[in-house]
């Protein structure tokens, strides 16, 4: 198979009239015209109730004919994707390793060091496939940003400490306002664009908004943003830094969610607000496709993806993911299903949703199936504390339905897994971000069936550290300042030493 075979493909994708995509209940299943101001099912957002997730969320819906193209060309190619992608350097990840020999975990010591040297056993690098063609929005009205595309990242040094044999850190740190909320930020606002709109709102405890932000500064639309007065410092200057409208509400992110609705609907702007806006989920699938292998396709069987399901990628085994409202979460999954409908890969991988122990809503109404209206989360992770998850619903519905599971860990142990992270990686990520390797970790030692090492694990960092330094520091002791003495300095390095 050629490359221009491939960009042939990708570019018919894009040519199906956008006007064929609609918007379906994720309840009801009734459908609708995408619209930037359509944001609910009108008759399942009859049911909603103060402090309860929402009801009648709508997901996009792919076209029929989209998927018809995908799975055609897939049959027709199938034989040629293993060796194309093996002849762009990139490996065959369908191995596997015999765990009954000496280099095996033994009482959750480190992986020997063995695999780590062995360049087809350990490390395959995700591949990524063109996300445009799958979203709503013709791609022209997209700004020319550095969303998305983000490095999946593996530390050997990481990797030995937790006892695991791959795990790839997927760094959104990357991204133009520095977290994972650009992928749906730059969706809102092109759809915005695409129907003339040039104002929106968000509620947001920093990341959403610092990101939205920086979209509409590129595209030149207003932008009125409600945070908690007691967001993080370093998301606040970003926001005003470009050049957005903050409201500074003496209240929890759900009070200003709830205030940006009120203000979005009275004014008639577009509300980017999460989990609300359907955008914001499907903006957040776009990860899946980055983290695709190409797998050795059996040779001599019958390519019929109904019967056999043989596909040209693989998911990874495991992702880790960090939950608040829930629509990461939903928002991947949606995008694997999206795959797996087109006929990319055949299986979920199993997701893992990590929350705060002091904001574990959805992690105990997973296990409990109990939806409360008057849960109060008060933990560090800003970006991940959350009183009623917009999301949590549908974000329960589809990790169920996976096979995933969620799990919590307390403050200490993010901030334990921060410094962890950094000192071994160089990430240096929020604490939000860090949950999930706290998560790798606790869930390696409880989960009823366990973490199996050998497989492909992959941690999802969100955002970078810098965007909160006050949480940071809570595990860390700044020195005493030396006078400009060289003997206090050496006698300080002594100290050092010991």
């Amino acid at each position: 198979m050629e490359k221009k075979i491939l960009h042939i493909f990708f570019a018919s994708l894009a040519q199906i009239p956008k006007d064929d995509f609609v918007y379906v209940c994720s309840s009801c299943k009734k459908e609708y015209p995408i619209d930037s101001k359509r944001y609910l099912c009108d008759d399942c957002s009859k049911k909603n109730k103060k402090g309860l997730p929402l009801e009648g969320t709508l997901l996009v819906k792919l076209p029929e004919k989209f998927i018809k193209t995908c799975k055609n060309f897939i049959l027709n190619n199938l034989d040629d994707f293993e060796n194309f992608f093996l002849e762009n350097e990139f490996i065959n990840d369908d191995l596997t390793i015999d765990k009954s020999k000496d280099d095996k975990l033994i009482n959750d010591k480190p992986i020997n060091d063995k695999y780590f040297n062995d360049s087809k056993k350990v490390n395959s690098k995700p591949i990524s496939i063109p996300v445009l063609p799958f979203f709503p929005v013709e791609s022209k009205f997209f700004p020319s940003l550095p969303i998305g595309k983000t490095p999946a990242i593996f530390s050997k040094r990481l990797c030995q400490h937790l006892g695991v044999k791959d795990l790839l850190l997927k760094w959104e740190g990357t991204n133009i306002s520095g977290s994972y909320k650009d992928r749906a930020s730059i969706l809102v606002s092109s759809l915005a664009k695409k129907f003339n709109e040039d104002t929106l709102s968000v509620a947001s405890t920093g990341n959403a908004a610092s990101s939205i932000s920086a979209v509409c500064a590129n595209m030149e639309q207003n932008l009125f943003v409600f945070a908690p007065a007691k967001a993080p410092i370093a998301k606040l200057v970003q926001i005003l830094q470009y050049g957005a409208n903050l409201f500074l509400i003496d209240g929890s992110y759900d009070e200003a969610f709830d205030l940006s609705m009120q203000f979005s609907q009275q004014l008639g702007f577009i509300s980017r607000n999460t989990g609300y806006n359907p955008l914001t989920i499907e903006g957040k699938k776009s990860a899946a496709f980055e983290l695709l292998f190409p797998r050795a396709i059996r040779k001599g069987l019958e390519n019929d993806l109904s019967k056999n399901g043989y596909t040209p990628f693989v998911p990874p085994d495991y992702i880790f993911v960090p939950v608040g409202d829930g629509v990461i979460l939903s928002g991947l999954i949606k995008g694997f299903n999206d795959l797996k409908d087109c006929g990319f890969i055949d299986r979920f991988p199993k997701i893992i949703g990590v929350q705060s122990s002091n904001s574990n809503y959805i992690e105990s109404a997973f296990r409990t199936g109990i939806f409360r209206d008057d849960y109060r989360a008060k933990t560090l992770a800003d970006s991940i504390s959350v009183n009623s998850p917009r999301c949590g619903y549908l974000a329960i519905d589809f990790l169920k339905k996976c096979g995933g599971d969620m799990i919590s860990v307390s403050d200490d142990e993010i901030l334990d897994a921060q410094i962890l992270l950094s000192s071994l990686t160089g990430i240096f990520a929020e604490p939000s971000s860090a949950a999930t390797i706290a998560g790798i970790i606790r869930y390696k030692k409880e989960a009823i069936n366990g973490l199996d090492p050998f497989k492909k694990i992959v941690a999802l960092l969100t955002a970078t550290g810098l965007k909160d330094i006050e949480s940071a520091k809570k595990k860390i002791n700044l020195p005493e300042s030396l006078p400009p003495d060289f003997n206090r300095v050496m006698n300080y390095y002594e100290k050092l030493k010991k």
